[in-house]
């Protein structure tokens, strides 16, 4: 009588090493594409120049409102199109297709592209303040700084699923696209790149109700109490979950594809 052996478990990589090695790839992918650094860490210190700059009718309070809410808009940008546009590309490139087939644990890949936008976010927000610092005179102090770099990684937890649903729903084409659209609508709306008091009244009602506006309200309140603060991180955390359940959605309708 035959037996057949019996089944052997997938072999996977150990986790960390192969957590480092895709955030290692990861980094040096994005620094290798000048349009990614321009767009997402050039482009917020060019916004700020021109609307941030302190100017004659601002108070120190509303400048460093001003470099906060410009900081998290840098994190806007960089989430959006990292986990958007290139998560489709590598989807239909070829490139994720083939590390499901390889030895790599589950949630490595996700886990590297989560920790290179830290990195680059990081470093995006802190060009960001010093730029504000020397160019602008605008400082916000060692600790405010620090806890204002925190809060913000933190609090773009809801962009980053965002940006993986964008990424699983659509083409490299459409996917950039909808990342602008997206990008556009959230930080204006948001309040973020000017006052919602300057914009048409309708959007005052609107932006409650985007993730943008509660990222702002935590960025400041690092420097000065905003009110309901638990508040804006339960709005964060809705925010979070129900992108998070439609990427996740997203993600195995194109695992089942490729089977």
């Amino acid at each position: 009588m035959t037996t057949l052996p019996a089944s052997t478990p997938a072999l996977r990589a150990p986790a960390l090493p192969a957590l480092f090695q895709l955030w290692l790839s990861e980094s040096r992918r994005l620094t290798r594409e000048p349009m990614f650094l321009v767009g997402t860490v050039g482009f917020p210190v060019l916004f700020y120049s021109l609307v941030g700059m302190p100017r004659g009718d601002m108070t120190p309070e509303m400048s460093r409102a001003a470099l906060l809410n410009l900081s998290a808009f840098s994190l806007v940008s960089l989430t959006l199109f990292s986990f958007g546009a290139n998560v489709a590309a590598e989807r239909t490139g070829g490139w994720l297709r083939l590390l499901r087939a390889s030895p790599m644990p589950p949630g490595a890949y996700l886990g590297a592209k989560v920790l290179a936008a830290w990195v680059y976010g990081a470093a995006s927000v802190a060009l960001l303040m010093a730029y504000a610092g020397l160019v602008g005179g605008v400082w916000l102090g060692l600790w405010p700084s620090l806890l204002a770099v925190f809060k913000l990684l933190l609090g773009a937890s809801p962009l980053v699923a965002l940006g993986l649903a964008i990424g699983f729903l659509v083409r490299p084409a459409g996917a950039t696209v909808v990342a602008n659209v997206a990008n556009l609508l959230l930080v204006f709306a948001g309040g973020l790149a000017m006052p919602l008091s300057m914009l048409p009244g309708f959007l005052t009602h609107l932006a409650p109700w985007l993730p943008t506006f509660h990222l702002g309200a935590v960025a400041r309140s690092a420097l000065v109490p905003v009110a309901d603060e638990a508040g804006h991180w339960l709005a964060l955390l809705a925010f979070t979950a129900l992108f998070s359940v439609v990427a996740l959605w997203a993600m195995r309708r194109d695992e089942a594809r490729e089977r």
